[in-house]
């Protein structure tokens, strides 16, 4: 697979940042992790779903400590909103960046479980919400005294 250009990377992340400086609650936030997100950059062509790259280079490498170096908080968002720019993160390998690029980066780790628990979450209230449109009308168990 042909690797993304990082200009259209960089698009995508100054495209997401104008929609977070729309709610004035996230914008701090945002502009906060502005470098974090740019600091990971590199590393998308290791992390991305369908990537083919063996390892991640050595600017992915120094990004990571960057990112890890600056907020844990924000490698969790860079991490949690890669979806957002169209680029699925592979969770597993977001994992193994840690050995690779010999980084500590423990909390990200937390991070990625985290973020796999509300992936697991979201597709169980899912299902949830088919079934009530299949049975709506489902009758409550009476309780016995």
């Amino acid at each position: 697979m042909a690797a993304r250009p990082k200009e259209l990377v960089v698009l995508f992340m100054a495209l997401w940042f104008q929609v977070i400086k729309g709610d004035g609650s996230s914008a701090s936030s945002a502009l906060n992790c502005s470098g974090a997100f740019f600091s990971f950059a590199d590393c998308l062509e290791f992390v991305e779903d369908a990537s083919m790259v063996e390892k991640p280079g050595k600017a992915c490498c120094t990004g990571l400590e960057a990112v890890a170096g600056q907020s844990i908080g924000c490698l969790c968002e860079v991490l949690k909103d890669g979806s957002r720019f169209g680029i699925p993160i592979n969770m597993t390998r977001a994992l193994r960046l840690t050995s690779l690029c010999r980084a500590f980066a423990q909390p990200m780790e937390h991070c990625v479980i985290e973020i796999l628990r509300r992936k697991v979450l979201d597709s169980h209230h899912q299902k949830m919400d088919s079934y009530k449109t299949k049975w709506p009308y489902v009758p409550y168990m009476v309780r016995r005294r």
